[in-house]
Protein backbone atom coordinates (compact mmCIF):
# COMPACT_ATOMS: atom_id res chain seq x y z
CA UNK A 1 0.00 0.00 0.00
CA UNK A 2 1.31 3.45 -0.94
CA UNK A 3 1.54 5.72 2.10
CA UNK A 4 1.84 9.44 2.72
CA UNK A 5 5.05 10.87 4.19
CA UNK A 6 5.34 13.78 6.61
CA UNK A 7 6.60 16.00 3.78
CA UNK A 8 3.43 15.18 1.81
CA UNK A 9 1.27 16.23 4.74
CA UNK A 10 3.23 19.45 5.02
CA UNK A 11 2.74 20.12 1.32
CA UNK A 12 -1.05 19.83 1.67
CA UNK A 13 -1.06 22.03 4.78
CA UNK A 14 0.86 24.76 2.95
CA UNK A 15 -1.35 24.39 -0.13
CA UNK A 16 -4.43 24.95 2.05
CA UNK A 17 -2.91 28.28 3.07
CA UNK A 18 -2.74 29.27 -0.60
CA UNK A 19 -5.99 28.35 -2.35
CA UNK A 20 -8.40 25.50 -3.07
CA UNK A 21 -6.86 24.69 -6.44
CA UNK A 22 -3.42 24.18 -4.90
CA UNK A 23 -4.86 21.90 -2.20
CA UNK A 24 -6.64 19.70 -4.74
CA UNK A 25 -3.51 19.57 -6.90
CA UNK A 26 -1.60 17.99 -4.00
CA UNK A 27 -4.32 15.40 -3.46
CA UNK A 28 -4.54 14.66 -7.20
CA UNK A 29 -0.80 14.01 -7.16
CA UNK A 30 -1.29 11.49 -4.37
CA UNK A 31 -3.97 9.61 -6.26
CA UNK A 32 -1.78 9.52 -9.38
CA UNK A 33 0.93 7.92 -7.25
CA UNK A 34 -1.51 5.20 -6.26
CA UNK A 35 -2.50 6.38 -2.78
CA UNK A 36 -5.97 5.04 -1.94
CA UNK A 37 -8.75 7.23 -0.57
CA UNK A 38 -8.74 5.78 2.94
CA UNK A 39 -5.04 6.61 3.25
CA UNK A 40 -5.66 10.11 1.94
CA UNK A 41 -8.36 10.58 4.57
CA UNK A 42 -6.55 8.98 7.52
CA UNK A 43 -2.94 9.98 6.88
CA UNK A 44 -3.22 13.02 4.65
CA UNK A 45 -6.24 15.04 5.70
CA UNK A 46 -6.17 13.93 9.35
CA UNK A 47 -2.43 14.68 9.39
CA UNK A 48 -3.05 18.23 8.18
CA UNK A 49 -5.64 18.72 10.94
CA UNK A 50 -2.99 17.72 13.46
CA UNK A 51 -0.55 20.17 11.88
CA UNK A 52 -3.08 23.00 12.06
CA UNK A 53 -3.41 22.62 15.85
CA UNK A 54 0.10 23.87 16.75
CA UNK A 55 -0.21 26.65 14.17
CA UNK A 56 -3.29 27.99 15.96
CA UNK A 57 -1.80 27.52 19.43
CA UNK A 58 1.51 29.16 18.54
CA UNK A 59 -0.09 31.96 16.49
CA UNK A 60 2.00 30.97 13.49
CA UNK A 61 -0.94 32.07 11.34
CA UNK A 62 -3.71 34.53 12.20
CA UNK A 63 -7.26 33.39 12.90
CA UNK A 64 -8.65 34.45 9.52
CA UNK A 65 -5.91 32.59 7.63
CA UNK A 66 -6.34 29.47 9.75
CA UNK A 67 -10.11 29.55 9.21
CA UNK A 68 -9.67 29.81 5.43
CA UNK A 69 -7.14 26.97 5.41
CA UNK A 70 -9.50 24.76 7.40
CA UNK A 71 -12.36 25.57 5.04
CA UNK A 72 -10.24 24.62 2.04
CA UNK A 73 -9.27 21.33 3.66
CA UNK A 74 -12.91 20.55 4.32
CA UNK A 75 -13.71 21.45 0.71
CA UNK A 76 -11.16 18.82 -0.35
CA UNK A 77 -13.13 16.26 1.68
CA UNK A 78 -16.36 17.36 0.00
CA UNK A 79 -14.81 16.91 -3.42
CA UNK A 80 -13.56 13.42 -2.58
CA UNK A 81 -16.79 12.33 -0.89
CA UNK A 82 -18.76 11.09 -3.95
CA UNK A 83 -15.93 8.76 -4.97
CA UNK A 84 -15.31 7.66 -1.37
CA UNK A 85 -19.01 6.78 -0.96
CA UNK A 86 -19.46 5.35 -4.43
CA UNK A 87 -20.56 1.92 -3.19
CA UNK A 88 -21.98 2.94 0.21
CA UNK A 89 -25.61 2.17 -0.69
CA UNK A 90 -24.65 -1.40 -1.55
CA UNK A 91 -23.51 -2.04 2.03
CA UNK A 92 -26.55 -0.88 4.04
CA UNK A 93 -26.43 -2.61 7.43
CA UNK A 94 -29.53 -1.13 9.10
CA UNK A 95 -27.62 0.70 11.85
CA UNK A 96 -27.69 4.43 12.52
CA UNK A 97 -25.31 6.94 14.09
CA UNK A 98 -25.81 10.46 15.40
CA UNK A 99 -22.62 12.54 15.34
CA UNK A 100 -22.77 15.55 17.63
CA UNK A 101 -20.53 18.59 17.46
CA UNK A 102 -19.86 21.12 20.18
CA UNK A 103 -20.51 24.71 18.99
CA UNK A 104 -17.06 25.64 20.33
CA UNK A 105 -15.31 23.27 17.90
CA UNK A 106 -13.12 25.18 15.46
CA UNK A 107 -14.13 23.03 12.50
CA UNK A 108 -16.23 19.98 11.60
CA UNK A 109 -13.63 18.06 9.60
CA UNK A 110 -13.27 15.25 12.13
CA UNK A 111 -17.01 14.74 12.47
CA UNK A 112 -17.51 14.82 8.71
CA UNK A 113 -14.71 12.32 8.13
CA UNK A 114 -16.11 9.97 10.79
CA UNK A 115 -19.48 10.17 9.10
CA UNK A 116 -17.87 9.25 5.78
CA UNK A 117 -16.48 6.01 7.20
CA UNK A 118 -19.79 5.14 8.85
CA UNK A 119 -21.69 5.77 5.61
CA UNK A 120 -19.17 3.81 3.58
CA UNK A 121 -19.82 0.82 5.81
CA UNK A 122 -23.59 1.02 5.43
CA UNK A 123 -24.69 3.17 8.37
CA UNK A 124 -27.35 5.86 8.26
CA UNK A 125 -25.71 9.02 9.63
CA UNK A 126 -27.06 12.26 11.07
CA UNK A 127 -24.93 15.27 12.03
CA UNK A 128 -26.04 17.81 14.62
CA UNK A 129 -24.41 20.91 16.10
CA UNK A 130 -25.44 21.19 19.76
CA UNK A 131 -27.18 24.56 19.62
CA UNK A 132 -29.94 23.91 22.17
CA UNK A 133 -31.13 21.10 24.42
CA UNK A 134 -34.68 20.92 23.08
CA UNK A 135 -33.48 20.42 19.51
CA UNK A 136 -31.29 17.52 20.58
CA UNK A 137 -34.09 16.01 22.67
CA UNK A 138 -36.56 16.09 19.77
CA UNK A 139 -34.12 14.31 17.49
CA UNK A 140 -33.28 11.66 20.09
CA UNK A 141 -36.96 10.96 20.69
CA UNK A 142 -38.05 10.97 17.05
CA UNK A 143 -35.32 8.79 15.49
CA UNK A 144 -33.55 5.56 16.45
CA UNK A 145 -29.79 5.75 16.95
CA UNK A 146 -27.51 2.83 17.71
CA UNK A 147 -24.47 5.03 18.36
CA UNK A 148 -23.98 8.64 19.36
CA UNK A 149 -20.51 10.03 18.63
CA UNK A 150 -18.94 13.11 20.21
CA UNK A 151 -15.46 14.65 20.00
CA UNK A 152 -13.73 16.05 23.09
CA UNK A 153 -11.54 18.67 21.46
CA UNK A 154 -11.53 21.30 24.23
CA UNK A 155 -12.44 21.85 27.86
CA UNK A 156 -15.63 23.54 26.72
CA UNK A 157 -16.65 20.37 24.88
CA UNK A 158 -15.74 18.30 27.94
CA UNK A 159 -17.91 20.35 30.28
CA UNK A 160 -20.82 20.14 27.85
CA UNK A 161 -20.46 16.33 27.79
CA UNK A 162 -21.03 16.08 31.55
CA UNK A 163 -24.63 17.24 31.16
CA UNK A 164 -25.10 16.02 27.59
CA UNK A 165 -24.54 12.30 28.13
CA UNK A 166 -27.15 11.85 30.92
CA UNK A 167 -29.54 13.83 28.70
CA UNK A 168 -28.90 11.42 25.81
CA UNK A 169 -29.53 8.35 27.94
CA UNK A 170 -32.69 9.85 29.39
CA UNK A 171 -34.29 10.80 26.07
CA UNK A 172 -32.90 8.43 23.43
CA UNK A 173 -35.48 6.01 21.99
CA UNK A 174 -32.79 3.33 22.10
CA UNK A 175 -32.11 2.82 25.80
CA UNK A 176 -29.09 0.69 24.91
CA UNK A 177 -27.49 3.41 22.77
CA UNK A 178 -23.70 3.35 22.75
CA UNK A 179 -21.99 6.70 23.35
CA UNK A 180 -18.61 6.93 21.65
CA UNK A 181 -16.03 9.64 22.32
CA UNK A 182 -12.80 10.60 20.62
CA UNK A 183 -10.63 13.65 20.13
CA UNK A 184 -7.43 15.06 21.62
CA UNK A 185 -8.58 15.17 25.25
CA UNK A 186 -9.45 11.47 25.19
CA UNK A 187 -6.19 10.62 23.43
CA UNK A 188 -4.28 12.42 26.17
CA UNK A 189 -6.33 10.92 29.02
CA UNK A 190 -8.55 7.91 28.15
CA UNK A 191 -9.90 7.81 31.72
CA UNK A 192 -11.99 10.88 30.88
CA UNK A 193 -14.31 8.65 28.82
CA UNK A 194 -15.32 6.58 31.86
CA UNK A 195 -15.57 9.66 34.05
CA UNK A 196 -18.18 11.30 31.83
CA UNK A 197 -20.12 8.09 31.17
CA UNK A 198 -19.08 7.17 27.61
CA UNK A 199 -19.22 3.53 26.48
CA UNK A 200 -16.63 3.47 23.71
CA UNK A 201 -13.41 5.26 22.79
CA UNK A 202 -12.91 5.68 19.06
CA UNK A 203 -9.50 5.76 17.40
CA UNK A 204 -9.19 7.07 13.87
CA UNK A 205 -12.36 7.22 11.77
CA UNK A 206 -11.95 3.73 10.34
CA UNK A 207 -11.23 2.10 13.70
CA UNK A 208 -14.07 4.00 15.37
CA UNK A 209 -16.57 2.66 12.85
CA UNK A 210 -15.29 -0.89 13.23
CA UNK A 211 -15.51 -0.67 17.03
CA UNK A 212 -19.04 0.73 16.91
CA UNK A 213 -20.17 -1.96 14.48
CA UNK A 214 -18.74 -4.72 16.65
CA UNK A 215 -20.53 -3.53 19.79
CA UNK A 216 -23.84 -2.74 18.10
CA UNK A 217 -23.88 -6.08 16.27
CA UNK A 218 -23.16 -7.88 19.56
CA UNK A 219 -26.10 -6.09 21.20
CA UNK A 220 -28.37 -7.05 18.33
CA UNK A 221 -27.49 -10.71 18.86
CA UNK A 222 -28.36 -10.43 22.55
CA UNK A 223 -31.73 -8.85 21.78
Amino acid sequence: MVGIAADDVGALALACLQDQQSAMAVVDNWTQRGVDLETIYLQGIAGVCQAFGPWWQEDSVDFATATLASARLQAVLYELSPLFLEHANENTNGYSALLLRCPASQHSIGSFMLGEFFKRSGWSVRHLVLENESQTQRLLQSEWFDVVGYSLCSNVCLELARSLFPHIRRHCRNQSVQIMVGGPLVSANPAIATEIGADLIGGDARDAQRLALRYVAAQACIR
